[in-house]
C-alpha cells in the first residue's frame, strides 16, 4: 500500500488571487502538479490539527518528468516555469545543470499573494543561456584537478558560484 497521499491542498485564496486568473491554461495545469509535489507532516503538541511543509526548497520536477508523464516539450516547460516564477508560485531554490543531471530543486512560494500590487517582488527566471563556459583550456573537458579530471559537474557547481 502507498503512503503517498491522493489529496492535493488548494487554497480557495489562490484560486481567487489575480496571479491564478492570469495564468495560462498549461501554468495552472503545472502548477497543480508542483502542489502534489508537497509533502507535509503534522506539527506536534499543537492542540489543533496543524500540518507543516516539509519538503519546500527541495520539489524537483525534470524536463523529462514533464515530457514523459505530461506531454510538455522543453521549450513548453520553459516557458511554463518562467511563468510560474513571474508570477510568484515557486522560487527556483538551488539551479540545476544538465551536465550531470543534477536537477533543479523548486520552493512553493506566497509572492502570489502581492501580485498586482506595488508591493509585489518580481523574480525572473534564469535562462539557460546565462551559464556560458569558456572555450578552448579553460573547458571542463580541458581542465585537471589533484592528478584527474575536474568533473563537468563539479566545474559548472564552481563556475555557477563565483560572481560574474
Amino acid at each position: 500500500m502507498s503512503t503517498r497521499s491522493t489529496v492535493v491542498v488548494v487554497e480557495r485564496k489562490l484560486l481567487a488571487s489575480k496571479a491564478y486568473h492570469d495564468l495560462d491554461g498549461k501554468a495552472a495545469k503545472v502548477l497543480m502538479w508542483f502542489l502534489a509535489k508537497r509533502k507535509y507532516a503534522r506539527i506536534k503538541g499543537s492542540s489543533r490539527q496543524e500540518w507543516m511543509q516539509t519538503n519546500n526548497g527541495e520539489i524537483i520536477f525534470t524536463y523529462e518528468e514533464a515530457s514523459e508523464k505530461h506531454g510538455y516539450s522543453p521549450q513548453v516547460f520553459s516557458r511554463l516555469l518562467g511563468e510560474l516564477v513571474s508570477k510568484g508560485f515557486i522560487d527556483i531554490a538551488t539551479p540545476g545543470i544538465g551536465v550531470g543531471k543534477a536537477a533543479t530543486k523548486y520552493a512553493i512560494s506566497r509572492r502570489w499573494e502581492k501580485y498586482g500590487t506595488n508591493e509585489f517582488k518580481e523574480v525572473k527566471r534564469l535562462k539557460r543561456a546565462s551559464y556560458k563556459f569558456p572555450k578552448g583550456k579553460d573547458h571542463p573537458a580541458h581542465r585537471k584537478q589533484h592528478n584527474g579530471q575536474i568533473s563537468k559537474l563539479n566545474y559548472a557547481r564552481s563556475y555557477l558560484s563565483t560572481p560574474q
